[in-house]
């Protein structure tokens, strides 16, 4: 096993769904499963959630994300209903997105919300893919509670592929990994209390078995870093470069900006504490770190964040499906930082999205890359 790094840092229908959880959750995680690079290799296949009554805040987000992917990528997306999925394809067509026969229907049966990524991490084990989810679900009720039941339904509707539970507890979004390392914020730790505390080397160890990976922690407490998914605020590159939120650089470039109250940005510098250890933990690791413009807002309290984005490596080309937020002086310097780190950039745009306190990444589930 890798040493640590320093700690610094339906297809199926409800019958279905819940025989399999059943059958999933005895299984443990496979010997040779790993956790999939956020930032190598092509995106081959991906989901998203999708619900008729979010469609006036999502729409742009799905077309644009759509029509940006290569024409090869299968799209499955996971709806109560089928009437859903009838309607979120004439909205597509209408947007003028291509190929829509690559979108496959993932029939629950009941409702959930649209944030895909919260739920799972995606891994691979020997060219399988494997859905991998917490080891317990939780007692919340309604939809979101309905999402931890999508996994399984998810791995079923797959060819060659699983739903495996691994060791420890995690949302989707705290899961984060380049070619080498798993990146993991204490608040993701926190989850697992009191092993968190008690026997927090051993809880690393867990986790690094796991995923297969160096595990490199941000943070010794969930208030040493910001208060949402790591995926808000770092981005991989590999090779040892990251890109971190900087929202001093966002408060700067907005200011400057023509769009002062287009929203309303938390200037308590204070509260930007938290960005400050994720860049000097990154440092004290030895990676090389990228900043990228990010704005905190007050109300609500929501992030305008670039670094939630989608990478892969296709045909020699680095590509980036970026957020962008309709605040110019922002979207055009995160697009530069990205560009000088050799990726090309794909705009996809959130501006209705982002104020439901999630962006780009947290609607889509990449569940396999080539």
């Amino acid at each position: 096993m890798r040493v640590l790094a320093s700690i610094c840092g339906i297809v199926g229908g409800l019958a279905l769904a819940i025989s399999l959880s059943a059958l999933a959750r005895r299984q443990r995680p496979l010997p040779d499963a790993q956790l999939i690079s956020d930032a190598h290799g092509a995106i081959a296949e991906i989901c998203i959630q999708y619900r008729k009554d979010f469609n006036p805040d999502a729409i742009e987000t799905i077309s644009d994300l759509f029509s940006g992917l290569a024409e090869d990528v299968d799209i499955r997306v996971v709806v109560e209903n089928t009437s859903e999925f009838e309607f979120l394809k004439a909205e597509l067509a209408r947007f003028g997105v291509p190929r829509l026969d690559r979108l496959t229907a993932v029939i629950t049966g009941f409702p959930i919300t649209p944030w895909a990524r919260d739920r799972f991490g995606a891994m691979t084990a020997g060219g399988r893919t494997v859905i991998a989810v917490p080891p317990a679900r939780s007692n919340m009720p309604g939809p979101r509670g309905n999402d931890e039941r999508v996994p399984e339904i998810l791995a079923a509707s797959l060819s060659n592929a699983t739903c495996l539970s691994l060791p420890f507890m995690f949302e989707g979004g705290d899961l984060l990994a380049d070619e080498n390392n798993a990146f993991i914020a204490a608040n993701c730790l926190a989850r697992n209390s009191p092993y968190d505390v008690d026997d927090r080397c051993g809880l690393l160890r867990k986790i690094e078995g796991a995923l297969h990976k160096r595990v490199v922690l941000i943070g010794k407490t969930p208030e040493d870093v910001p208060d949402h998914h790591i995926c808000m605020y770092l981005t991989p590159f590999g090779d040892k470069c990251v890109a971190v939120a900087d929202p001093m650089l966002g408060l700067e470039l907005h200011q400057k900006g023509s769009g002062k109250d287009t929203v309303d940005v938390e200037t308590d510098k204070s509260k930007y504490e938290p960005f400050r250890n994720v860049i000097l933990c990154m440092e004290q690791n030895g990676f090389k770190v990228v900043h990228v413009p990010f704005l905190l807002t007050s109300t609500p309290r929501v992030y305008v964040s670039y670094n939630n984005v989608m990478l892969e490596r296709r045909d020699g080309e680095k590509r980036v499906y970026m957020p962008v937020y309709g605040i110019p002086e922002l979207d055009l310097a995160a697009g530069k930082v990205f560009e000088g780190q050799g990726w090309h950039v794909i705009p996809v745009r959130v501006a209705k999205l982002y104020r439901h306190t999630g962006s780009l990444r947290c609607q889509v589930g990449i569940i396999k890359r080539r």
